[in-house]
């Protein structure tokens, strides 16, 4: 009885590394871009954290002495405190996310130079 022979048959060598390559740098373009992202972020929260500041040092300094300073003046001063505060751990969220994103594009280097080598 006739058996045909199957061998399987893989792509070459070089079109499955410039197709992991490709995939890499696509990874690679997705971290970029959201570094972007998160500089963007962080400096627009820097901005407003060090103007919530200010504005609280400068009730601080306009007003009374703490008690007696109006409640309105203790509200907002405690207000900019609060979103300066928030700002402050935003900023600590996207540096942790930085910090991931290093992380893995080091990862790529590495998976880059074992391909390579």
């Amino acid at each position: 009885m006739f058996r045909p022979r199957f061998v399987f048959q893989t792509r070459s060598a070089d079109r499955d590394r410039q197709t992991d390559q490709d995939r890499r740098q696509a990874i690679a373009g997705v971290l970029a871009r959201q570094r972007a992202d998160v500089d963007r972020e962080m400096a627009g929260l820097q901005r407003r954290m060090d103007d919530a500041y200010q504005r609280a040092a400068a009730l601080l300094a306009n007003s009374e002495a703490y008690g007696e300073r109006s409640a309105r003046d203790e509200d907002e001063i405690v207000a900019f405190e609060a979103s300066a505060e928030a700002a402050r751990k935003r900023i600590a969220d996207l540096s942790r996310q930085l910090e991931m994103f290093e992380a893995i594009s080091k990862l790529l280097d590495e998976a880059d130079n074992a391909k390579s080598q």
